[in-house]
């Protein structure tokens, strides 16, 4: 599956680049302009930045459920905490066996390395997930990159971490620094 997800990502890396002309394909390889492309790309699912994640659970916790569509070694690096790993290749069926009773009335927001997974995850679930209850469903800006980018708070098993799984070496090079890659806790 991990290898399925790679070539995809390689290909939608491909895609965006090859669209730019080469003076700015380096310039181009950022949270951002990938996020744009994300956005046209997944033009039916909504998207929240880090301020209004933020702002949402401060405000009503208790409303918000928060997916990590990234693999186990990913997780255990680092996630945000409160996020429930969802494996990228989940089942409707199983999702919603799990969850669907706990999504009435809750905002769920689905997050990963930088948004390909997780958007295509909450296009695949939403009908499902409004169907029971679900109030707002939306993919994380920038995911855990750009979360982890600006300095925001990320968990492991141990405790508080600024550590994040690089998904590969290529997409790696979207977190400031190589100082935060780890493939192990």
């Amino acid at each position: 599956m991990r290898n399925k997800i790679t070539a995809l990502a390689a290909l939608i890396t491909t895609a965006l680049l090859s669209s730019m002309p080469n003076s700015s394909k380096a310039a181009e390889f950022n949270l951002p302009a990938i996020h744009q492309q994300i956005e046209k790309d997944y033009d039916d699912v909504r998207h929240i930045n880090r301020q209004q994640l933020d702002m949402l659970r401060q405000e009503t916790p208790e409303d918000v459920i928060l997916f990590d569509v990234r693999e186990p070694d990913e997780f255990a690096v680092s996630h945000i905490k409160g996020a429930h790993r969802l494996s990228p290749g989940s089942w409707k069926s199983t999702v919603l066996e799990n969850w669907g009773q706990k999504v009435d009335g809750k905002t769920v927001i689905f997050y990963c390395s930088v948004g390909v997974r997780s958007s295509k995850m909450a296009a695949y679930l939403a009908g499902a997930l409004k169907q029971n209850g679900a109030k707002d469903i939306y993919n994380l800006k920038e995911g855990v990159f750009g979360w982890a980018n600006h300095s925001k708070p990320l968990i492991n098993n141990q405790g508080a971490t600024p550590y994040v799984h690089p998904y590969n070496d290529h997409w790696g090079k979207l977190l400031n620094s190589k100082q935060l890659w780890r493939k192990t806790p």
